[in-house]
């Protein structure tokens, strides 16, 4: 098998894995809800210092990358280990402090761009199974045996689809048109 077959494979079957790891649970109870909210208003009353800039505004900040965190690091240690060369506009302690809190908000931003991006995740996988399942119910409705209801529910949900037609039918009557 080739690698690239090989590695087709591990992906549909990852995605197969996901679908029916999300398939097995439902709603979030009222408990793990609240819970939820209760710790996210927990980070935003802990975390009220937080800014927020328009793209303009960081534009103008010079960004500190894990190349100039060591020279950071570095001057901000020999600032506090040799105060009587600052000057008094800069508090040794409170230098101190801020190199502290840049390495704690760094740590919280990794946890929560983690949980973030998981939480995209399954929420696409979620709502890509919702939507075969819909599919799914659609097609079901259109069959030409069709219970007593469910003609009007068909055009209903049709909706989603109304313009698009058989797209092979358009392509070969556009090429037929070319011709």
């Amino acid at each position: 098998m080739r690698l690239a077959d090989q590695e087709t494979r591990w992906r549909e079957i990852r995605i197969k894995t996901m679908k029916s790891i999300i398939a097995k649970h439902e709603a979030l109870t009222e408990a793990q809800l609240t819970s939820i909210t209760d710790s996210l208003n927990t980070l935003n009353t802990t975390l009220d210092f937080l800014v927020g800039l328009t793209p303009e505004e960081s534009q103008r900040f010079m960004k500190m990358g894990n190349k100039s965190r060591s020279f950071v690091e570095d001057a901000i240690k020999v600032g506090i280990e040799n105060p009587g060369m600052l000057p008094r506009s800069l508090d040794p302690v409170r230098l101190g402090g801020k190199l502290a809190l840049s390495g704690q908000l760094r740590d919280i931003h990794r946890t929560v761009s983690q949980l973030n991006e998981r939480l995209y995740d399954t929420t696409m996988v979620a709502g890509a199974e919702l939507f075969d399942d819909a599919r799914l119910i659609y097609m079901l409705t259109k069959t030409k045996v069709k219970p007593e209801g469910l003609i009007d529910v068909s055009d209903s949900i049709g909706q989603r689809f109304a313009g698009q037609g058989n797209r092979k039918a358009k392509n070969q009557t556009t090429q037929e048109k070319a011709a």
